[in-house]
């Protein structure tokens, strides 16, 4: 399969990982609002104080994880499939036992049969690699040696 064509596919896989990620946020934030909307004070005054402090801190948690993939989407708007000599965002490491995307930190990207392990350029891993300026890395006791490099 064509490098770029990869690319054009582990970018895009990225980008509907973070936006999946932003619907299934405003669901649950709207889920939130609907349960608040409902709950009605009872005699029991103590625990719907309880129960709206807590629908607020989760409340909270969403926004932030919210900001987080707005942050996400930003970077990964930025990427653009183009082949690379260095190590830089976008760029895929064949390894001999693992085949790097560094993009965002999602895991396992499978494309063609072919299973991409998707990182951020600040991973620890990929830092090893960038520390060193070498192609041969031994990290967590597991030797990585970059077999192609695009």
């Amino acid at each position: 399969m064509e490098l770029l064509k990869i690319k054009k596919e582990l970018i895009e896989f990225s980008k509907q990982f973070v936006l999946k990620k932003l619907e299934e946020l405003e669901n649950a934030n709207q889920s939130l609002k609907d349960s608040a909307g409902t709950d009605t004070k009872s005699t029991a005054g103590d625990k719907h104080e309880t129960f709206k402090a807590l629908m607020h801190l989760e409340q909270e948690k969403i926004q932030k994880q919210t900001q987080d993939m707005m942050k996400q989407l930003k970077i990964v708007q930025q990427f653009e499939p183009e082949i690379h000599t260095k190590i830089k965002n976008t760029t895929v490491l064949e390894c001999k036992n693992k085949t790097f995307f560094i993009g965002l930190p999602i895991g396992n990207i499978p494309i063609n049969n072919q299973s991409y392990f998707s990182v951020s350029i600040n991973s620890p891993i990929i830092q090893e690699f960038i520390k060193t300026n070498s192609n041969k890395i031994v990290f967590n006791n597991i030797e990585y040696e970059i077999i192609k490099l695009y």
